[in-house]
């Protein structure tokens, strides 16, 4: 009987350990679950990552070339650099010496101009220059005012001398014309007519496109709305499910305790009993036998 009973515990045992087991492997199928998410979610940033990645790749070949082409072109026109502001270019037996700064290009033949000019430095050299440039600008703008001033003369003496000689001819083709509006008016009239009605039914379509149009966004934006409370109350149940298969196993795990348990007590309980039952037939076969 006591093999019967530590064969029973040992199965009891080996009973609790497979459901332990069985809750360790649906925790582990859960976790593998959400690491398969997270991967397919880190994959798909990845390919973003990678698809800009190549983007800027391309970026950068492209400035790279473009570099390439500015430099040839210079390189091919003779262009000379020369520094921006707090810098100074000077020309020394035809060289061009410059100090570090902002550097910009300029062809061979701007930079002797440069240098024949006054000024020490280069930004009062480009100052001369400014300043001649809009004196040149303001002469050319008088030259240009004084010749509209004599075309306007001549074209005011060819237009009243032309103008003598055209007014008959106007007369006579303003009589005809005459005649000619007065049929144009008529089939204007007509058609205007139409033109009215039909502007008032495109207009009438628009306010109804309009409408529909606004009751279209009206229904996206309610339908949005429902999207994310949706979206929220997928959520929260996903958390609740959680929550609850959590739950679940602990529970599940605290009955297999209790059920161990309640078999253990029950084993010992036959135990005792049957003790109890022979205890008692010594009893009586000793009483008995006196």
């Amino acid at each position: 009987m006591s093999k019967e009973t530590l064969l029973e515990k040992e199965k009891q045992c080996y009973s609790y350990q497979i459901e332990i087991l069985k809750d360790e492997k649906q925790e582990l199928e859960e976790r593998n679950y959400r690491l398969q998410k997270e991967f397919r979610e880190k994959s798909r940033n990845f390919d973003f990552l990678s698809r800009d990645f190549a983007k800027l790749q391309e970026e950068n070949k492209f400035l790279k070339e473009c570099v390439r082409v500015k430099d040839q072109i210079i390189e091919e026109n003779g262009c000379i650099a020369v520094t921006g502001e707090r810098a100074e270019k000077r020309m020394v037996n035809g060289d061009a010496h410059c100090l570090k700064g902002t550097d910009t290009h300029i062809s061979e033949t701007a930079a002797r101009i440069l240098s024949e000019m006054d000024g020490e430095s280069l930004e009062d050299k480009l100052r001369i220059i400014s300043r001649e440039k809009s004196e040149l600008l303001d002469e050319i703008k008088q030259l240009k005012h004084d010749l509209e001033e004599e075309r306007q003369r001549n074209k005011d003496a060819i237009l009243s001398h032309q103008m003598i000689n055209g007014i008959e001819m106007q007369l006579n083709e303003s009589r005809s014309s005459i005649d000619t509006l007065r049929l144009i008016f008529n089939d204007i009239t007509f058609s205007t007519v139409e033109s009215s009605k039909l502007i008032h039914e495109y207009k009438f379509r628009l306010i109804e496109a309009e409408q529909d149009r606004n009751n279209l966004q009206n229904i996206i934006m309610r339908l949005e709305t429902q999207l994310e409370r949706l979206k929220v109350n997928a959520e929260q149940s996903e958390k609740l499910e959680n929550d609850l298969k959590t739950e679940k196993r602990k529970v599940l795990r605290e009955l297999r305790e209790a059920q161990v348990r309640i078999e253990d007590l029950e084993t010992s309980n036959a135990h005792l009993q049957k003790r109890i039952d022979k205890f008692k037939s010594k009893c009586l076969a000793t009483i008995n036998s006196n």
